[in-house]
Formats: structure tokens, C-alpha cells, sequence
């Protein structure tokens, strides 16, 4: 039985088999097989098509079903390329090329929400600015394309979005919404404040599903265009932001261990537990996984307040320092 891994990047979508009783990688492709293009009509915009996406994974299953049976997928998980826009319409066709990870259009906006939602609520809720993040995008849209944001049934990021083409069911994650800056750690929950902000409909969100486990299934067009079995389990994620780290979504009530994945279930601060720390693979009781993310989170937002005194600190030294050396040359220029 095969594991099919899926990672969709912006300059290709790679495609392997796992053989699961053995743990190796027997087959993998990546396409395209040069860069992909990028279209950047502005300095610093960055968009690609996310159909693209989908013929680049298409292309690439079809190359390992020349030498493997696909029939014998088992299961399938998605990486991708994190912080980008996919915006569809009620038939979950895009409205707009994806306004990807790199693109830096929304960087005032993010700013300005910054001031206006406040640092100290950001930091304590959001574990980040708004920045140029999805949420932040998806205001560019609203701001300066409103005949297509009316348009606008759901928004998605990648690995959403080619969840959908494979299963039909357009979800999220607490992990998934945290990337876009819309997740509130404090409270637990969708962070509407941020969404209300942007004026942003609740609508457009797509529904949240647990973040670890099965997000949905592949649909019997997907069995029939691929041939993977219909009814494969699907699990998708992206995970470098450090507040994923702590999502409580991720604590599900069954046992975990302490230490999951790279992609945010990781609880990797050494706090405490009855006097001793984790151990890899530990199971810990809730109310201790609780803790920890608490505790997780709250130590997340003292390193963001250090550093910004660090930043502060090395600010002034830089400017005493240049004080004094203009002060040195003036003296030399006299003598």
C-alpha cells in the first residue's frame, strides 16, 4: 500500500509515493519541469494561476501511474506553499489569479490594521501583525477589485484549495486560518475581530475542521481521472509560522504525543509537567497539553516583546555609536 505525498509550490508541485510498510519513497515527480512561471504585472506582485496547480499535480500522478499501480493509495497529505489567496465563486471556480506567498502588495494594509486593531491585542490574540499575510490580501481585493470581490464565494489558501479539486469539500484549519492571520489563539476560536476590520463577510470563510486527522475524502471523479481509490483519506497543512505552534486546535481530545510533526502540533517549549519535561513521544494528559499550549503561547509573546526591546536597545547603541565617531572625526578634522 502506497502514501501519496503532495507539496505545492510556487516554482513546481511535487508528487511521491510512499511505500507504507516499508517507509521509502519508491517513485516521485515534480513538475513543471523548469521553474513555474510567476506573473508579476507591478514590482511586488506575485500571482499564479491555481489551475496550474492542479495540471502540475495531474501530470505528475499520471507519470508515476505508468510504473505504479495507484490503485493501492492509501492515504494522501498535502504541504504547500503557505500565506497565498485563492478566491473562487459559488461554482469553486477562482475569480482571480492566487495572490501568492511573495507577493507584497498588502504590506501597508497589514500595517495600517496593525494601528488600528492595536499591537498589544494583535500580539496577545493573533501571535503576529496582520502584515502581508491572506486576511490582509484578501483586503487588497475588497479595496481595489470590489466588482471581483463580489464575486467572491469562499476564499481559500492552496492547500485548500487542491483539497477541494480532490475531495469537493472546501475546509480549513486552525492552522490553516493562524497562516492567514485570522485564527485568535487567546479565545480559541475564528478571529472575527480581524475579519471585521478588513470588513470582510464571515460567509467567505470556509468551514473549520479539526487539524490533525482526516480533513475529507477523494471524490469517485478523482478515482476516475487518477485512479485513486475513492473515499482515500486526505490530510493537508502548511506549518512554519512559529504561533502554529501553539494552536489548542491541534490538541484533540484523544491522546497526542507532545511532539507531532513540522506542521504546528509540535509543543516543543520544555515546560514543566509534575517537575519533569516531555519526553519524544510522550502521551500527556489534557489538561497538561492545555497548560503547556498556554504557557506556549504566553512565552511566544514575551520573545516578540524581548526582541522588540533588543531591536530598541541595538537601536540607541547604533546611534550612540555614530554620535560619538562623528564626534572623533570632527575632532580630527580640527587637529
Amino acid at each position: 500500500m502506497y502514501s501519496l505525498g503532495i507539496d505545492v509550490g510556487s516554482s513546481s508541485v511535487k508528487v511521491s509515493l510512499l511505500d507504507i510498510e516499508s517507509g521509502k519513497c519508491v517513485c516521485s515527480s515534480t513538475n513543471p519541469k523548469v521553474e513555474a512561471p510567476i506573473i508579476a504585472e507591478q514590482k511586488g506582485w506575485a500571482e499564479q494561476d491555481p489551475q496550474s496547480w492542479w495540471n502540475y499535480l495531474c501530470d505528475g500522478v499520471t507519470q508515476m501511474a505508468a510504473t505504479h499501480d495507484m490503485s493501492k493509495v492509501a492515504s494522501i497529505g498535502i504541504s504547500y506553499q503557505m500565506h497565498g489567496l485563492v478566491a473562487v465563486d459559488k461554482d469553486c471556480k477562482p475569480v482571480r489569479n492566487s495572490i501568492i506567498w511573495c507577493d507584497s502588495r498588502a504590506v501597508g494594509i497589514g500595517a495600517e490594521a496593525l494601528e488600528g486593531i492595536g499591537y498589544e491585542k494583535c500580539m496577545s490574540h493573533l501571535l503576529n501583525s496582520p502584515g502581508n499575510f491572506t486576511a490582509s490580501k484578501l483586503a487588497w481585493v475588497k479595496r481595489n477589485e470590489p466588482e471581483v470581490y463580489e464575486k467572491i464565494w469562499k476564499f481559500m489558501l492552496p492547500g485548500d484549495y487542491i483539497a477541494y479539486l480532490l475531495t469537493s469539500e472546501v475546509t480549513t484549519t486552525a492552522t490553516g486560518l493562524s497562516e492567514g492571520i485570522l485564527w485568535d489563539f487567546k479565545n480559541n476560536s475564528r478571529a472575527d475581530f480581524v475579519a471585521n476590520y478588513y470588513g470582510i463577510g464571515k460567509d467567505k470563510f470556509p468551514t473549520v475542521v479539526p487539524a490533525l486527522g482526516v480533513q475529507a475524502r477523494t471524490t469517485a471523479g478523482v478515482a476516475s481521472l487518477l485512479g485513486i481509490p475513492e473515499g482515500t483519506p486526505v490530510s493537508y497543512r502548511a506549518g512554519d509560522q512559529p504561533n502554529n505552534a501553539f494552536s489548542l486546535d491541534v490538541l484533540n481530545p484523544g491522546e497526542i504525543a507532545a511532539t507531532g510533526g513540522t506542521s504546528g502540533c509540535r509543543i516543543r517549549r520544555h515546560r514543566r509537567s509534575q517537575g519533569r519535561p516531555p519526553v519524544e513521544g510522550q502521551h500527556l494528559p489534557a489538561c497538561d497539553r492545555l497548560s503547556r499550549a498556554e504557557d506556549g503561547r504566553a512565552a511566544l509573546y514575551q520573545r516578540y516583546r524581548h526582541h522588540e526591546l533588543l531591536d530598541a536597545q541595538e537601536r540607541s547603541s547604533r546611534a550612540v555609536l555614530s554620535r560619538d565617531e562623528r564626534a572623533r572625526g570632527h575632532s580630527s578634522r580640527r587637529s
